[in-house]
This record gives structure tokens, sequence and C-alpha cells, in this order.
């Protein structure tokens, strides 16, 4: 996409750390998936438009909390609760009833500084393919 090339400086989300994998890679805009009606979102990189992410709020889906310590956040600004947003980065196979969403590594925006990182928890309950879609009963 060439959109990143035309988003205005004060919607860049800097990542001093990068992304897992990814560390090379700085900064990163949010793109509305169309027609997902607020659900699904794009991070995707300003240095290289082709790297790109598909996120969620995994609250949407699932009931969960992200259970860190100020201090892991203040590299990023954060000095309280209310100053981020939690995403969570969604596998999407090509049967996108089989869609998971990593839960164990949230990546968290602080919308104040628009500055953000990933988290690796080591809770073993978070699953990194918690499903987005359950199956239903017949």
């Amino acid at each position: 996409m060439e959109a990143a090339q035309k988003i205005r400086e004060q919607t860049i989300i800097n990542f001093p750390k990068g992304l897992l994998g990814f560390e090379h890679l700085k900064e990163y805009i949010i793109l509305e998936e169309p027609g997902s009606e607020g659900i699904f979102y794009w991070l995707q990189s300003c240095q290289e438009s082709t790297v790109e992410f598909l996120v969620t709020r995994p609250q949407l889906f699932v009931n969960y909390k992200v259970n860190v310590e100020l201090e892991q956040l203040e590299d990023i600004g954060v000095t309280k609760p209310d100053q981020v947003e939690t995403l969570s980065i969604v596998n999407l196979p090509q049967d996108i009833t089989k869609a998971t969403v990593n839960l164990r590594a949230p990546v968290i925006i602080n919308h104040q500084t628009l500055q953000g990182k990933q988290l690796v928890l080591n809770d073993e309950k978070l699953s990194i393919k918690y499903p987005l879609y359950k199956k239903e009963l017949k």
C-alpha cells in the first residue's frame, strides 16, 4: 500500500524496539480494515509497506486483561493504565474460520505519546493461538 507515504506524521506510532522479528522497523501506522466495523486493523510499517500485521482488540473476543507493571511500559511514556490501547496480532489462514489471535504477545500503544511496544507475557494460560471463531454445536 502507498498509504504509509501519505499519512501525516502525528499518526505515526513509534516502536523504539520494533516488533518481534521486525526489530529494525520502528514506525507504523494503523489502518482500519474496510468493512470490519472497527474490529480489525492493519498495523503497517512505514519503512516497508509490505510488512503489515492484522490486529484486533482481544477484549472483543475473550475476557482479556494484560497484567503488567507500569514500570514495564515506562519506556513508552506510560504513567497511567488509561493511556494504553492493547491490541493482539491475528493469524489469518486461508480458511478464515480457523483464524487465531496471539494473547501472549500483546501490542501495547500509548495513545498519548504515540509510542508502542510488544510484550511477551509469561502467563501459560494465555494462548498464542486463541480461536476467533468458535465452532457451532450441532
